[in-house]
């Protein structure tokens, strides 16, 4: 037990060498068609992502609200931590599960290889209240695509299927990966609850697009999808739910 704890406590990163290591975290942009009855009209937004290996396959997951209702997701680029070295990539929605709000992304260049390390997957059930928690995202509107957040774990809810944390997000963070101090992601974020005004609004980059004037608000409290949930779902994912 005392050998657990302290190869655990060896382990523990800095929120710097967090970010430094995160080759495998991604800063997605997404232009879609947005149908109404008044008309078609163009939209850009982004959000967060993070590439894991499913049997040898490089995946981006994301968010499924990356494409919302009535939208069609027309050209999505993956910008790569890394970005000195690796040029932006194209993607596509391979599959979605819309209920939990997951996506799976892949390279339209099938001969892009990947050079970096993919996301090492921890579990959301291990965490303990107060645990210490970084979030990876790109919150709109700043300028920096890749922005790190602290904050700690509160609590699971929904029945194990949502971590409540507090680390701080707005628009933009959505699919950005939510890291535990030894540097395994644990969850992604989807959702936050206004600081003003105490709503659940999901982390959608696009709302706020033709309001470039309005204050972004920030979080109270963020919700996070568990990483284990989302692990469980790539069978389902597999099967190009597109």
């Amino acid at each position: 037990m005392i050998a657990a704890l302290t190869l655990s406590i060896l382990l523990q990163l800095t929120p710097q060498e967090i970010y430094d290591r995160a080759d495998w975290w991604v800063h997605l942009e997404v232009t879609v068609d947005e149908t109404s009855p008044s008309g078609t009209r163009s939209l850009t937004g982004w959000s967060g992502g993070f590439i894991i290996d499913d049997r040898g396959a490089k995946l981006v997951i994301t968010v499924a609200h990356i494409e919302g209702r009535g939208q069609t997701a027309r050209r999505i680029m993956v910008h790569f931590r890394d970005y000195l070295r690796l040029e932006p990539q194209p993607a596509y929605i391979y599959s979605r599960h819309q209920s939990y709000d997951i996506a799976a992304l892949r390279f339209s260049d099938e001969n892009f290889v990947f050079p970096g390390q993919v996301a090492r997957l921890g579990s959301a059930y291990r965490l303990r209240r107060g645990d210490q928690l970084v979030s990876l995202g790109s919150p709109m509107p700043l300028d920096e695509r890749f922005y790190l957040s602290q904050g700690v774990f509160n609590e699971l809810a929904a029945r194990g299927t949502e971590i409540r944390h507090t680390c701080l997000t707005t628009y933009g963070n959505s699919g950005g990966p939510l890291v535990n101090m030894n540097g395994e992601v644990v969850g992604m974020n989807f959702r936050f609850t206004k600081a003003d005004e105490g709503e659940h609004s999901p982390l959608d980059s696009t709302v706020l697009l033709p309001h470039h004037g309005t204050p972004c608000p920030y979080s109270i409290w963020s919700t996070a999808r568990p990483i284990d949930l989302i692990r469980d779902t790539l069978p389902y994912l597999r099967r190009r739910t597109r």
